[in-house]
């Protein structure tokens, strides 16, 4: 079983999708990579029929790629058709009266700007929900020219800002996972502050193995960082590391 813990980060997209979901407009959570905006995404989507979940990727796409992904995501078949017959086809299926689609974007700042500044405008045009995750700081250094970014950033009605995780972030996740014993949770929550909520999950996820279906205790954990890392990962179980 998947364990998806309600930390800060998840919080704050859940806040943004229902912001969006409710006023029909246009949301974004800003944050960096490993603080969970992808597993909360996903979760979200998952809980609810109408999302149109499009995970864009990790470079930076092209406006053919980025409407294909959003047609596969709505399951439209489009084959060889240029990307603004794509997007055209995409509209078509928003004005129809029936829709009540609701998009999420994971990864946005890979969304070439002016495509994105579409996208964007969708909540206005055809009332279907937006909510955008990604690097604010990448998009806005690399891709887009200071005009052009307001340009996105006027079209954002709610915007959250995502800071480091939480002492407490890390504890609820070692809870979710039925971690025992004081040792052990701080362990975990230093592991964690030491790399990020994604490595914790990953070796909490590995623990598991080494527990055989029980509680994980420090034993665990620390079994579990050295089968991950090395002997001298454990380091990272401390606060001193």
């Amino acid at each position: 079983m998947t364990h998806i813990s309600r930390t800060s980060a998840y919080v704050s997209v859940e806040q943004c999708f229902d912001y969006a979901l409710m006023r029909r407009e246009a949301a974004a959570v800003f944050g960096a990579p490993g603080v969970g905006k992808t597993t909360a995404m996903t979760d979200i989507a998952a809980k609810n029929p109408n999302v149109v979940l499009v995970h864009v990727g990790s470079t930076r796409c092209s406006p053919r790629s980025v409407a294909a992904m959003i047609a596969d995501a709505m399951r439209i078949w489009v084959e060889h058709r240029s990307a603004w017959q794509i997007m055209d086809i995409i509209e078509s299926n928003l004005r129809h009266p029936e829709c009540n689609d609701v998009f999420m974007f994971d990864e946005a700042q890979n969304i070439p700007v002016g495509f994105l500044k579409d996208i964007l405008d969708w909540p206005k045009r055809f009332g279907a929900p937006v909510l955008i995750c990604g690097n604010e700081h990448i998009l806005k250094r690399t891709r887009a020219s200071g005009a052009e970014f307001d340009q996105v950033d006027s079209r954002i009605s709610k915007r959250i800002r995502l800071g480091a995780p939480t002492r407490e972030d890390f504890e609820t996740i070692a809870i979710d996972f039925d971690v025992f014993g004081t040792d052990a949770r701080n362990a975990c929550a230093a592991y964690g502050g030491n790399t990020s909520i994604r490595a914790l999950v990953s070796m909490l996820e590995t623990a598991r193995t080494f527990a055989e279906g029980g509680k994980l205790g420090l034993d665990e954990i620390r079994k579990a960082v050295v089968f991950k890392d090395n002997t001298n990962a454990l380091k990272l179980l401390s606060r001193a590391a």
